[in-house]
């Protein structure tokens, strides 16, 4: 099986910076549940790392990512069993990333989608390239979101925006991502490693305790767990249709 095929999410640190990068560039770097449990498992790692200051999360090639895997989606929602493992696994990875002490920048490129936009939501900033397109089509595949997914968009772009997203479907550019608070920065393709340049000259002169500590303080009100982030996502992947509609969210890839 070709990397391509099977995928997995890379590691390279240098320096205080570690760099998580989304390996599946022949299927949109969509994540396996290998993928989303390796996510989870190299976030915790470097955590643990006092070194790191920084995770970067970023898709192999030109894209970001376009989420989960839509057959091992469609594998997973044949049973209750599977759908609530499946469902945990992806939350894990939501979680790590989010209750991370490093500060976690996604570095995005086109398609923004789904699982991807998760993971997006879930790193303290996000820069994007002007070519991207932001979407979570729940609505066309019969799910539901799990909670931290619905609570990071709330926050950052507002509840109409986020009622567009779920309700509707909507797929955001950039201006509009930036215009509502979906990201911090856009930049033109190629100027992505630029951009972060420039937030780690703003870091370098920070003091890490302060940067930790008050991360820890904004989290606090979040109290995240993931036994109550994914009932309703799991209802959803049982009984929402998933493997009659989601062949729409494949074929709107372009």
């Amino acid at each position: 099986m070709s990397a391509d095929t099977a995928g997995e999410v890379l590691s390279h640190v240098e320096g205080q910076v570690a760099t998580l990068t989304l390996s599946r560039p022949g299927k949109h770097n969509s994540l396996t549940r290998a993928m989303w449990r390796q996510l989870t498992e190299l976030v915790r790692e470097l955590d643990d790392d006092p070194q790191i200051r920084v995770i970067t999360v970023r898709g192999k090639g030109s894209v970001f990512s376009s989420g989960a895997d839509l057959p091992e989606v469609i594998e997973a929602a044949g049973a209750r069993e599977s759908a609530q493992a499946f469902c945990e696994e992806v939350a894990a990875a939501l979680v790590a990333l989010a209750t991370s002490s490093k500060l976690t920048v996604a570095l995005l490129a086109r398609h923004v989608s789904g699982g991807g936009a998760e993971i997006a939501m879930a790193c303290d900033l996000r820069l994007a390239q002007d070519d991207i397109l932001f979407s979570i089509p729940v609505a066309r595949m019969g799910l539901v979101p799990d909670r931290l997914t619905v609570r990071r968009l709330l926050s950052l772009a507002g509840p109409g925006t986020a009622r567009a997203i779920l309700l509707l479907a909507r797929r955001l550019d950039a201006e509009h991502c930036l215009r509502v608070g979906l990201v911090d920065q856009i930049v033109p393709v190629g100027d992505l490693d630029e951009a972060l340049h420039a937030v780690l000259r703003d870091l370098s002169d920070t003091v890490d305790y302060s940067v930790t500590n008050t991360k820890a303080l904004l989290l606090r009100e979040e109290a995240l767990t993931n036994g109550d982030l994914v009932e309703e996502f799991v209802e959803s992947l049982v009984s929402g249709g998933v493997a009659q509609n989601g062949a729409r969210h494949l074929a709107g890839l372009r």
